[in-house]
């Protein structure tokens, strides 16, 4: 439809939206607690005790609302409104729960990203996937197996469900949170996530900057599938064919 947002996109959410959750997150907390201390008023404990257990539950409501805010940028109040809360340069949700959201009812949800439109070889046929085990080689001859989904830089730090790849970098070109990659439909999805060395397919043809959050996809095959630059280092990323019974 003219004039709505891509659903691979991410929808910055208006402020107000972001204020409004926190309230109904203290909301529900306040009507949680009171419910307990009626319950124990109308039970007729000790009121030093309804005290306590007021306390306790505000305490265990609080660490838990803390963790879904840290670990997966949610909340009810999140839920309620269709937000996700984020770090500002990596996108995804962070270490400290922050006043940055975006809105995934009208578009991208972080920890369900979704391929954006291709920047090299589109007319390329795909082949049908197979069951591969994927490897990361550097430069300086280090390799790595790839767990998808994952996050690729110097200190990496993402919540579950994306796996987390350190990798040494003296030049420290690299990001600390530098490169994602996940698999969909039997295609390998890379996207770099706002770096300051940025990324770059490297192929017979030369460099290839790829934008920060913009998405190239490769046939999930056996074989080399993507020779990149990040920063100034170089990264090969290859296919291995898993055998029957090997996994």
């Amino acid at each position: 439809m003219a004039g709505s947002t891509p659903a691979f996109a991410d929808v910055p959410a208006k402020t107000w939206r972001l204020l409004a959750s926190s309230v109904l997150d203290f909301i529900i907390i306040a009507l949680v607690v009171t419910t307990v201390a009626l319950w124990g008023l109308a039970g007729d404990l000790p009121r030093t005790l309804v005290m306590s257990l007021s306390a306790l539950v505000t305490i265990v409501l609080t660490v838990m609302w803390w963790r879904l805010r840290t670990h997966r940028g949610t909340s009810p109040g999140h839920l309620l409104l269709g937000l996700r809360s984020v770090d500002p340069v990596t996108g995804l949700p962070g270490r400290l729960p922050g006043l940055h959201a975006v809105d995934i009812r009208r578009g991208q949800d972080p920890l369900r990203p979704r391929p954006r439109p291709l920047v090299l070889d589109t007319t390329a046929p795909r082949r049908p996937p197979v069951d591969v085990t994927l490897i990361a080689s550097l430069d300086d001859g280090s390799s790595y197996r790839l767990d998808m989904p994952c996050v690729i830089g110097r200190d990496p730090r993402v919540a579950p469900p994306y796996h987390c790849l350190a990798v040494t970098d003296i030049s420290r070109t690299i990001s600390r949170t530098h490169l994602m990659l996940w698999s969909e439909s039997g295609l390998l999805l890379l996207s770099d996530m706002g770096s300051r060395g940025g990324t770059a397919i490297i192929t017979a043809q030369g460099n290839h900057p790829l934008p920060a959050d913009q998405t190239i996809s490769f046939p999930m095959a056996p074989g080399l599938l993507a020779h990149l630059r990040l920063g100034q280092r170089e990264l090969r990323i290859e296919a291995l064919p898993n055998l029957p019974g090997t996994r």
